[in-house]
């Protein structure tokens, strides 16, 4: 009698966080449930089941929660949200449930976790025990392939629903709404984008509002928000606006207001901030990290001019077919990382 393989059941972990800025913003939302990863990851299991896939999405303390919430779910497939699972935990959680294919998903090029002092080590450990490393950037997967040529490491990707976009407000003709929110992280390169806003909105007469979110500074951040915070006290006709950290939702009404959205990093993946603008029917300037967006709207990380030069190609076609042309980007985006996610479950990861 031929065997038919079970109909995966996908069940995705986050950990919660706590931060300063936890509970004090966007109407009770957690670190956990307003960050970029619990976007990513309900945005993956909404269009899984709208795929005809089984997949729910859990928050948990700490590792000890896992077996609880497996046990629940009764899972084919367990994803560990980022790196945070101590890699001798899944000894024990594979004695438990040995059906479940593991898997420790990464959101970050090879950049960004090399800040994570426990990255690599951990990475090893987890491939040599026989959990895979999934990887949502083609890029992560093929680096992590040449460190370990015989590991397991999927690439599973990003998706983004294309929301109705809130309502544009009207505004005076001089206002120049300009935002680089998200995070403030080194890597973000936040900083050298502001210069370029200020000397843009020069170029074109307009009083600048520099939008960006001020409670949120990862990773040494601080005196990235200090430095624009000085910069834009001197800046004559330009005003730094600070945002809390909201909800999506929220973060969404947000984004409509912008002018321009900037997105100039020197590492991503996908970046959610940049598909919200896309979205939102909002121009979007961002380095070549971002690479689901067209390059006429790429901009060198470390030219001021490149910058400015790219704010005026994204400003000059906000009119005349520049947003679709950002969100066929994003469509085509979708449409392969669906595909990839299909051909890996089915294929059992």
């Amino acid at each position: 009698m031929r065997h038919t393989p079970a109909r995966p059941r996908v069940l995705f972990i986050l950990k919660r966080r706590t931060g300063d800025y936890e509970g004090a913003y966007g109407g009770g939302y957690t670190h956990s449930r307003s960050s970029g990863l619990f976007n990513s990851v309900a945005f993956v299991v909404a269009e899984l089941e709208n795929q005809g896939f089984q997949a729910e999405f859990m928050v948990v303390t700490d590792n000890n929660d896992i077996d609880r919430e497996v046990a629940s779910y009764r899972p084919t497939h367990v994803l560990i949200e980022a790196l945070w699972v101590v890699p001798e935990k899944f000894a024990e959680l594979k004695r438990l449930h040995p059906s479940v294919k593991w898997a420790v998903r990464l959101h970050s090029e090879v950049p960004f976790v090399s800040m994570e002092g426990i990255a690599c080590d951990w990475v090893a450990r987890y491939l040599a025990g026989g959990v895979a490393v999934a990887c949502n950037s083609e890029r992560m997967a093929a680096d992590l392939q040449r460190l370990h040529p015989q590991g397991n490491i999927p690439l599973l990707p990003n998706f983004y629903p294309l929301v109705t976009s809130p309502g544009r407000p009207a505004k005076p003709a001089q206002r120049l709404d300009i935002g680089c929110l998200g995070a403030i992280r080194p890597l973000k390169n936040t900083l050298i984008q502001a210069v370029a806003a200020v000397e843009f909105a020069r170029a074109s007469r307009r009083h600048l509002y520099f939008h960006i979110n001020s409670n949120r500074v990862e990773q040494r951040g601080d005196p990235v928000l200090k430095n624009l915070r000085a910069l834009f006290k001197g800046a004559g006709s330009a005003e730094l606006v600070e945002h809390p950290w909201v909800s999506h939702t929220e973060f969404l009404k947000l984004v409509a207001h912008l002018d321009l959205s900037m997105q100039v990093s020197f590492s991503e993946t996908f970046n959610i901030v940049t598909a919200d603008a896309v979205a939102c029917h909002v121009p979007v300037v961002v380095s070549p990290e971002i690479s689901w967006v067209p390059r006429i709207f790429h901009a060198a990380p470390t030219s001021v001019p490149s910058i400015v030069a790219a704010l005026g190609r994204a400003w000059g076609m906000r009119k005349v077919g520049g947003a679709r042309l950002a969100k066929a980007g994003l469509s085509a985006y979708n449409r392969r990382s669906m595909k990839q996610w299909k051909a890996c479950l089915q294929a059992g990861l």
